[in-house]
């Protein structure tokens, strides 16, 4: 399937399907951006309202994301060399009554400059963000 672009405010969002993998090392990396993919046309119910880019190495990323209540939820951070990071806080979580979700983490302060991908799962829905990483201060 391709994917669709629409610029925002200076945001990019792509739209589209993707396919996605758990798992890798913790290693320098980041992202920004945003998409939703959803089960069909007008069922998602998974939104990221915000993600901290850009963000220095070293320093901590938040992502705020809104799905349904009680909906299981993982997140994974693609770094800008394409690794998949494994920091603290990016563990599974389950959305709050209001279906609230929010992660923080610590960007590895070897990463590289440039953009990473953040994604956020909840059930057979999928939202990704583009994070840009700065050097560290």
């Amino acid at each position: 399937m391709g994917w669709s672009r629409v610029v925002a405010a200076g945001l990019i969002i792509l739209i589209g399907s993707v396919s996605f993998a758990c798992g890798g090392d913790d290693e320098p990396g980041a992202s920004s951006g945003a998409s939703t993919q959803g089960s069909g046309p007008g069922t998602s119910t998974l939104a990221i309202a915000e993600l901290t880019s850009p963000v220095s190495a070293g320093e901590s990323a938040t992502l705020t994301a809104k799905s349904s209540s009680g909906a299981d939820c993982s997140i994974s951070y693609t770094t800008p060399g394409g690794n998949q990071a494994r920091a603290a806080g990016l563990e599974p979580q389950v959305a709050d009554g209001a279906g609230a979700l929010t992660w923080t983490w610590t960007i590895h302060v070897n990463t590289l400059p440039g953009t990473g991908a953040v994604r956020v799962i909840c059930g057979g829905e999928s939202a990704i963000a583009e994070i840009v990483i700065s050097p560290a201060n």
